[in-house]
């Protein structure tokens, strides 16, 4: 990422305005659509974010910095983050940086008073990145989104959608961003599982697309409240269904809870995997949910959940046949991603880990279908899925080397970031889901 560039021809422009600041001014601005991205030929783009002070001129206002925090671009492990510049004596935040122009995430503006700055919370700290990290930790719920930007806010209502002009085309999303899209809320189904195993309570949705069928896959979502009614999954995979991209299926969306309970659940956790079968699927048949007909079951899931999800078709092979992994953490059980040299085994590969054990002949992949991406801006994500591919790939050469089963990698230009996973999700469903001929 580049900030030090001229400012491309219409934020420059803009900027030299004389009613710089003005209503007149912002609604000229809101109108043309922000951020302004321009010069995109050459693989990369110049964008101009502009944020509006509902304060007032500095004079006015209790703003002191604004951070510019997109997923995975800027750095947010830095006491010096990029931050929006005021013009003076105005209402008007601006900056430009340079994108690769294939590049598709969100971003958001973190608005700080002087009291909050990082340059007063290095000087009280240790100067550490476990204080940077706190720092940081404790400005986030002041995140907001750019008000300016034409597409949909994101349900948390704190990032906006950056789409850059060369980003790979999405399926589906753009229409339910464009609001052509929409499923009747009753046609999800919400019920309450209260697991005697796992002993906690949450809430699990099912929907189905497509007409009823003597058979239909199962699709198990992880972190299943992310991907409910609200985000336009169920409205986006009925349209792909209808439009003969994805084959007709069931799918049973899992609530998370919250963090903690996330991170021991979808950390290799065979005692969730065991109540998932044994509690959850009679209960969802109590509900409708005909498991009777599966013909085939997908496990997907992002970040801890795409580990949950291999981890479920390596140990369950009869009862999980197909796996998306978006973003998989395969660094772990290695939690501070210090790996040993292990001339044994293959570069990133944690003790103990699930590529480890896919090495060592302890687990075989040969029975799966597997769809896995990562994005090229999420750092040693990229080693860790490469070494897991690596492992996968040798795996099914020593074992079933004439075995038909699929294994597609797909890296995006992108990060770690639910806006670039909305997109994996149906490419893999895509993939490894296509209607039969």
């Amino acid at each position: 990422m580049d900030v030090n560039l001229v400012l491309n021809s219409k934020a420059k422009a803009f900027l030299a305005a004389s009613n710089i600041g003005s209503d007149v001014w912002w609604q000229s601005l809101t109108l043309w659509g922000c951020p302004i991205i321009m010069d995109h030929k050459s693989g990369t783009a110049k964008v101009t974010f502009f944020w509006q002070d509902p304060l007032g001129n500095e004079s006015q206002s209790s703003v002191a910095q604004v951070l510019l925090q997109i997923n995975s671009v800027t750095d947010h492990h830095s006491w010096e983050p990029v931050s929006l510049a005021r013009v003076a004596g105005t209402n008007v935040w601006h900056k430009q940086i340079c994108v690769e122009s294939t590049w598709r995430g969100s971003y958001s503006f973190i608005p700080l008073t002087y009291e909050q700055m990082p340059h007063l919370a290095f000087s009280k700290s240790d100067g550490s990145s476990q204080a940077q990290r706190r720092w940081y930790i404790s400005i986030m719920d002041q995140a907001l989104p750019d008000l300016l930007n034409p597409f949909p806010i994101s349900i948390d209502g704190k990032t906006s959608a950056l789409h850059l002009p060369n980003a790979e085309s999405e399926l589906g999303w753009p229409q339910w961003d464009s609001g052509e899209l929409t499923v009747p809320s009753d046609r999800v189904m919400t019920f309450s599982w209260d697991s005697t195993v796992l002993e906690n309570s949450r809430s699990i949705y099912a929907f189905q697309t497509g007409e009823d069928s003597d058979s239909k896959p199962l699709v198990i979502l992880l972190d299943g409240q992310k991907w409910a009614t609200s985000s336009g999954t169920p409205a986006v995979l009925e349209y792909l269904t209808q439009q003969q991209r994805i084959a007709p299926a069931q799918y049973l969306l899992i609530d998370s809870i919250d963090g903690k309970v996330r991170w021991s659940e979808l950390s290799c956790h065979s005692d969730f995997w065991q109540a998932v079968f044994d509690e959850l699927f009679p209960l969802a048949q109590q509900h409708g949910v005909q498991l009777d007909r599966v013909s085939t079951t997908l496990v997907a899931g992002q970040s801890l959940g795409g580990l949950a999800a291999l981890y479920a078709g390596l140990h369950w092979p009869k009862k999980v046949q197909k796996v998306i992994s978006l973003s998989g953490s395969f660094w772990w059980p290695d939690v501070n991603r210090e790996l040993p040299c292990d001339p044994t085994l293959l570069a990133y590969t944690p003790p103990n880990s699930l590529s480890a054990q896919l090495q060592l002949g302890q687990l075989k992949a040969s029975h799966l279908d597997i769809f896995m991406s990562v994005g090229s801006g999420e750092g040693d994500m990229n080693r860790y899925n490469e070494n897991m591919l690596a492992a996968l790939e040798a795996d099914r050469l020593v074992t079933f080397a004439n075995q038909p089963a699929r294994l597609i990698y797909d890296r995006f230009c992108g990060g770690h970031d639910w806006l670039a996973w909305r997109s994996s999700l149906v490419k893999g469903l895509v993939a490894l889901l296509a209607p039969s001929a």
